[in-house]
């Protein structure tokens, strides 16, 4: 607990009578987590930038989880982070500070961009290991199991294509 920081932030809540409070994740290196906790998110320091400059968080932590990349022992580091989300926001795009919170989509967004760190509060501050899962160094970035699995699935089901075992189950269900 940051009182300074909560301070700040329920002030700009004060200040919106019209705004929501979201619990949304982001996930950070164990190299960033204490100036995170001490200082809160800090829009001009993150470097990810897809949906242009400033604080990523996303709204549920499988979208965190790919940030959070494991530390040498495995351990991977998520903060809860409760932010104030407007009905003013835009479409967020590479390489560009937006001139207010930027979205990765308008109807329904996965991930926010804050360029106001006052709309930003860590609450709290998740440490864990992803158990049965190998991760290890590839190249520049970690070969994470989890993530390979889950990205295929979503690529099956974006494209209507089935997995083996679910055709092998189709063709067993048919046959009976």
């Amino acid at each position: 607990l940051h009182p300074p920081l909560l301070r700040r932030f329920l002030q700009r809540v004060a200040a919106e009578p019209g705004a929501s409070v979201e619990a949304t994740f982001h996930g950070t290196r164990a190299e960033s987590v204490e100036q995170i906790l001490r200082e809160g998110l800090d829009p001009s320091t993150c470097s990810t930038g897809a949906y242009g400059k400033g604080a990523y968080v996303g709204t549920h932590a499988g979208v965190a989880h790919q940030y959070a990349d494991p530390d040498a022992s495995g351990l991977r580091h998520m903060c809860i982070i409760l932010v104030i989300v407007s009905d003013r926001f835009v479409k967020g795009r590479q390489g560009v500070m937006p001139p207010k919170t930027a979205v990765d989509r308008l109807v329904n967004p996965t991930q926010y961009c804050f360029v106001d760190d006052a709309r930003l509060y860590i609450s709290h501050l998740l440490t864990y290991r992803v158990k049965g899962v190998k991760c290890r160094r590839v190249g520049g970035g970690w070969n994470d199991v989890f993530q390979k699995e889950l990205s295929s699935a979503v690529h099956r089901a974006a494209s209507g294509q089935r997995s083996a075992a679910s055709q092998k189950d189709l063709a067993a269900n048919s046959a009976s």
